[in-house]
C-alpha cells in the first residue's frame, strides 16, 4: 500500500453554519474559490448526496494546469460534515470538511489525505507540500471565506 500524507487548513467565516454547508456544497459554485481554471462536468443529476459523480478539470501544482479527476462524494451530513475521494490515474485524494458554529460564525476546517509520490518526486515532496501545495490551498480557504463572507446572504 502507497504511503499516505494528510494535510489541514482551518478559516473562521463569519456566517452562520447552515449558510457556509450549502455554499461548500454547491459544486456548480466551486469554481469561484478554486486556483487558477477549474471546470466541473458531468455532474450526477438531482440534489447531491452520498455516491453524487462529477469530474473536475483545473490546477494542481507543480505544473498540471488541465488536471482531470474522477469526484465521488462519501460524506453529506448537513450542516457539518461534506467528503469526496477524487480519483486520479489510480491514486484517489480525499477531501474532508468539518464545519462547527463559532460564536456568530463558523469554522471550516478541511483535510486532505493523498498518497505520497514516489521516487525523485517523493524526495521533493516535503518541500512541495510546505512551500507550494498548503499556502495554495490556504489562499482557496481565504478566498472561500472572503466569497462568502461578501455575499451578503
Amino acid at each position: 500500500m502507497a504511503k499516505r500524507v494528510t494535510a489541514d487548513w482551518t478559516v473562521v467565516v463569519d456566517r452562520p453554519v447552515e449558510q457556509v454547508f450549502d455554499y461548500l456544497t454547491d459544486i456548480s459554485r466551486h469554481h469561484e474559490w478554486a486556483s487558477g481554471e477549474f471546470r466541473i462536468e458531468n455532474l450526477t443529476e438531482g440534489p447531491l448526496a452520498v455516491g453524487s459523480t462529477w469530474t473536475s478539470y483545473g490546477f494542481q501544482p507543480p505544473n498540471s494546469k488541465d488536471h482531470r479527476n474522477d469526484v465521488t462524494v462519501t460524506e453529506l451530513v448537513r450542516p457539518s460534515r461534506f467528503a469526496f475521494a477524487a480519483a486520479d490515474r489510480g491514486d484517489e485524494t480525499i477531501n474532508s470538511y468539518v464545519l462547527t458554529a463559532e460564536g456568530s460564525g463558523t469554522r471550516v476546517e478541511r483535510t486532505m489525505d493523498f498518497p505520497k509520490p514516489g521516487g525523485p518526486m517523493g524526495l521533493a515532496f516535503p518541500g512541495l507540500l510546505k512551500g507550494v501545495i498548503k499556502p495554495g490551498i490556504q489562499k482557496t480557504m481565504e478566498v472561500f471565506k472572503a466569497n462568502i463572507e461578501g455575499a451578503g446572504e
